[in-house]
Parts: structure tokens; sequence; C-alpha cells
């Protein structure tokens, strides 16, 4: 099975309860309202990058949020965020390896994306690029990973394994 590495904006149990009260609140008075966002650091600084990049668009996009990101070093972030989750203190948002989102969804700690993200976008995104658990989504990739495998062409044909072409990758 394929799988994304990362999805970002994972939605925690917190997320509800901070989007419901920023909506209650006169705009005047909550704008922006900030939406506290945990990446796990890791040695790649061009994929760190990327989701700097990525949270600077959104918060120059509108007005009415901003995401805040505060990086945990990536040997400690499975520790920190189920430590977290049992003091009741999650960010809003998590940036997770996509394998874990149905842990985490098991232990309680997100919020399906069902009813919180628009639909649509949910609905354009290939089966593997979604974090499910119990038929739900608690996770939206921010990008796919694909994994390849190499061999001879002899060996293939040796054992009657179909070839793969680009009409049928």
């Amino acid at each position: 099975m394929i799988v994304t590495r990362h999805a970002l904006f994972s939605i925690t149990k917190m997320t509800t309860l901070s989007i419901g009260a920023a909506l209650a609140a006169p705009l005047a008075l909550a704008s922006p309202q900030t939406l506290e966002l945990w990446r796990h650091e890791t040695g790649n600084i061009a994929e760190i990058e990327v989701s700097q990049a990525a949270v600077e668009r959104f918060n120059r996009s509108q007005e009415r949020w901003r995401v805040e990101m505060s990086m945990i070093p990536e040997g400690a972030y499975t520790e920190t965020v189920t430590s977290a989750a049992v003091a009741g203190d999650l960010p809003c948002l998590l940036y997770i390896d996509q394998p874990v989102a149905p842990n985490f969804a098991w232990a309680g700690f997100l919020r399906p994306l069902d009813g919180l993200v628009d639909q649509a976008a949910l609905d354009g995104l290939i089966a593997t690029a979604k974090g499910t658990y119990d038929g739900r989504i608690y996770s939206a990739g921010q990008y796919e990973v694909a994994l390849s495998l190499l061999s001879r062409r002899s060996v293939l044909e040796a054992h009657g394994i179909r070839i793969a072409t680009l009409d049928a990758p």
C-alpha cells in the first residue's frame, strides 16, 4: 500500500473549540484568530521551507485566521503530541506523518475533517492522500509520495509478471 508521507493541517480535538470560539466572537475583536500548528523538525530544510511558505501564503490569503507554526524535534514529536493530548493541551493543527493519523484518530487526538473542511476539496484528493480511520477522514496529505520498484525485464518475464508501460503503469 502506498501512503503519503505527511498530512498538513490535521485537525486536533481542540480545533473545533477554537473555531467555534472565533465564530462566536465579534469579528472586530477576533481577527485574526491564531491557530497554532505543530510541525516536526527534520533535517530536510527544503521540506521545512515548503511548509513555512504554505503557512505564509495562507496567512496572506485572508485576514480571519493566522497560523503560527512551532517546530518540535522529530525524535520526540509523537511523544510530545501524546503527552499534550493526555494533558488536554494540543495545538489546533498538527503536521503528522500520514501513517500515524489512524492511531491518533483512534486515540481521540484528532477530529474528523468532514464538516470542517470543504467536502469537494477532500473528494479531489486521491485515496492515498487521505488519512482515514473507521471510514472517516482525519488528515489530508500535502503531497503524495510514490514508491518505485526496479527489476530486470528478464526476471519479470521469467516469473510471468506484467511489465508496466506508460499506458498501463
